[in-house]
């Protein structure tokens, strides 16, 4: 009739352990393996030690624990127990330092599980993470080769240099706002006198400041443009016989008939 250790045993020649590799497997000593194997349980300290030690034998070996433990029920517990020695609780004790490895292996298997997820990582961003390294060598190349305007700056010396540049670029367009206006203003200032001749008549016209711009006779059919700015003065032998248009207006003649006169002249026409 087969016993619990003959069981034991059997089972672990199956899956083709020693007892030496089922010790360094479960950290039992392997004298108490062979005790308990012979069916002798007293080095194991204990029914509460000995049922421990089944389920971990089972367990590594891959079979369920029950039916042994209530065999060994039946057969062990209860029974008078003689004291064991302490060589013998010594070796029926886990290995010193096993509960300690084991809490040491789960650090270890956690750093190689983020390990293998950072290098999965890595290699689905490698592509892109190639790429913009290419590019920026790229940049760092034009860089060093352009010339010193196009090199990176210091960060201080950049935003001085970009404030300069703002202030050259408003000053501009403030200048260049200026020179708009003034042409606007000199444009609406702008006279072109056309003087048209019904009759024989002297002209004379004189700039706001004096200057002869034109003096002579003009016969009929006769005409004669003259330019100016802000205000031009007429002075007419025969006021009648000429007709007057300024920047494209006609506003007549420049007075009656035969009768010699002075007319002012600005740029929306005569004003007196």
């Amino acid at each position: 009739m087969s016993t619990i250790g003959r069981t034991l045993a059997a089972i672990r020649e199956q899956a083709g352990y020693t007892v030496a590799g089922l010790s360094g497997r479960t950290c039992i000593r392997e004298q108490v393996l062979e005790a308990m194997e012979a069916d002798d349980f007293a080095p194991c300290g204990g029914d509460f030690y000995a049922r421990g030690h089944i389920r971990s034998l089972c367990r590594e070996l891959g079979v369920d624990a029950a039916p042994l433990i209530e065999r060994f029920d039946r057969e062990h517990a209860g029974r008078p127990e003689t004291a064991a020695s302490p060589e013998e609780l010594f070796a029926a004790a886990p290995q010193p330092g096993f509960e300690q490895a084991q809490r040491r292996k789960w650090p270890i298997f956690v750093a190689a599980a983020l390990a293998t997820a950072g290098i999965l990582a890595a290699a689905h961003a490698w592509p892109k993470g190639g790429q913009e390294e290419h590019a920026g060598s790229e940049a760092v190349a034009r860089g060093v080769s352009g010339s010193a305007d196009e090199r990176p700056q210091p960060p201080g010396g950049t935003g001085a240099a970009e404030r300069r540049e703002q202030e050259r670029a408003a000053q501009q367009r403030r200048e260049e706002a200026q020179r708009e206006r003034e042409k606007a203003q000199r444009a609406a200032e702008q006279i072109t006198l056309r003087l048209s001749a019904d009759q024989r008549t002297w002209v004379r016209v004189d700039s706001a400041d004096g200057e002869d711009l034109f003096t002579g006779t003009l016969t009929p059919g006769q005409s004669r443009d003259v330019r100016g700015e802000k205000l031009l003065r007429l002075s007419l032998g025969n006021a009648g016989g000429v007709r007057l248009t300024v920047n494209g207006a006609d506003h007549g003649p420049a007075g009656p008939k035969g009768k010699v006169t002075r007319v002012t002249v600005g740029p929306d026409g005569p004003t007196s």
